[in-house]
């Protein structure tokens, strides 16, 4: 069913966006935003609820986690598949990371279906960076790592262009940057890219951070949290966890931050063991 016969809501699903989003000459009232939308929603309308909880989940001044799942589920019940990946970030560092991986297999399965996001085009690559980054780290599982394959074309080039975006517009692009080296590694393993060569300076294995001497002499700040992979995480000679030590050579990508260059991933050269 197309969404244009659902005429009881579509008229004030469209108010609610422009009063959301300031668009043409309305001024943006978040609050009578979600008046409207709850009047919206009440009349049946999907993205509506997707709308609830984008805003109950991130907007500044109207955070209320518990209202984001109300509304993230009752949309993924009307087959708003965006809603299913909301879900599952909603549900990250909590006692419902369990369904974490039942969210992302609800999502996958329904990409085939028809997409209710009316006014926008679906949220795909974007989400299937995020999903990439929850396998990353242990959230889930990679079972749908073989669909993203098959679209890795299509989201590398996305990365690309963020960056150039970003920088164009005089931002740094760190985060873009940490997106396309992680797209690379996971999607791209067979794929050799160019990475620098260099050796720790000196790291601070308990407060993680520290910094890399690259081959150009320059340094580069090295932190934990923020690398997109650290490879290999286990120690080659396996006694355990990898530990970063001074003068290890390594081979690393890295990006762009306000107060200079960062790491964005580490690969050990495993031929100095």
């Amino acid at each position: 069913m197309h969404p244009g016969d659902f005429s009881p809501w579509l008229d004030i699903y469209k108010l609610a966006s422009k009063v959301h989003f300031g668009s043409d000459d309305t001024l943006a009232d978040i609050d009578e935003a979600i008046d409207l939308y709850r009047r919206a929603a009440k009349l049946g309308s999907p993205p509506a609820c997707l709308r609830l909880g984008e805003i109950y989940s991130s907007q500044e001044g109207f955070v209320n986690k518990r209202e984001a799942i109300r509304w993230f589920r009752e949309g993924a019940k009307r087959e708003v598949n965006d809603c299913y990946a909301e879900l599952s970030f909603m549900f990250a560092n909590t006692e419902l990371n369990f369904e974490i991986s039942k969210c992302w297999r609800k999502y996958f399965d329904s990409l085939d279906t028809e997409d209710w996001s009316v006014d926008r085009p679906a949220n795909k690559t974007l989400h299937f960076m995020r999903y990439l980054w929850q396998v990353k780290k242990g959230d889930t599982n990679g079972e749908h790592l073989s669909l993203l394959s098959r679209e890795r074309d299509d989201l590398l080039q996305w990365c690309e262009r963020r960056v150039r975006r970003l920088r164009e517009d005089g931002t740094a692009p760190f985060v873009a940057q940490r997106d396309l080296a992680l797209v690379r590694l996971m999607l791209f393993p067979e794929v050799p890219f160019e990475m620098m060569y260099g050796n720790i300076k000196w790291v601070d294995e308990g407060r993680e951070y520290g910094f890399i001497t690259g081959s150009d002499g320059k340094d580069y700040y090295l932190a934990f949290r923020l690398l997109a992979y650290l490879e290999p995480q286990n120690n080659p000679n396996g006694s355990g966890r990898l530990k970063l030590e001074k003068r290890m050579p390594v081979f690393f990508e890295y990006g762009d931050l306000d107060d200079g260059p960062a790491v964005t991933g580490v690969r050990l050269d495993v031929s100095s063991w």
